[in-house]
């Protein structure tokens, strides 16, 4: 399955509230556009904090992903399991 990467300027931004004419909305009590601004920003301080966690944990994947592997070490690596000390008579007999 193949995703299409699609810009963040192409991203449907949040709908804005209905433009509400002058002479309504000083009709309507201050209590009323003050929790109206508060849920607007609310919604608006989620939005960006949902758009911050995306972008970090995208930045965290692309650094882990740079990030140069360890391989294992010679110290790191014992004796193959059945194999015995090194023994230098089965390279050349023995002096002596």
């Amino acid at each position: 399955m193949k995703f299409e990467f699609t810009p963040e300027e192409e991203w449907d931004p949040l709908p804005e509230p209905d433009p509400a004419p002058e002479s309504v909305s000083e009709a309507r009590p201050p209590a009323l556009r003050i929790a109206m601004a508060s849920a607007w920003l609310h919604t608006r301080a989620r939005f960006d904090s949902d758009r911050l966690h995306a972008s970090l944990n995208r930045m965290l994947y692309t650094v882990e992903a740079s990030r140069p592997q360890p391989g294992p070490s010679f110290a790191d690596t014992g004796p193959e399991l059945g194999v015995d000390v090194f023994r230098p008579e089965v390279f050349g007999g023995s002096r002596g």
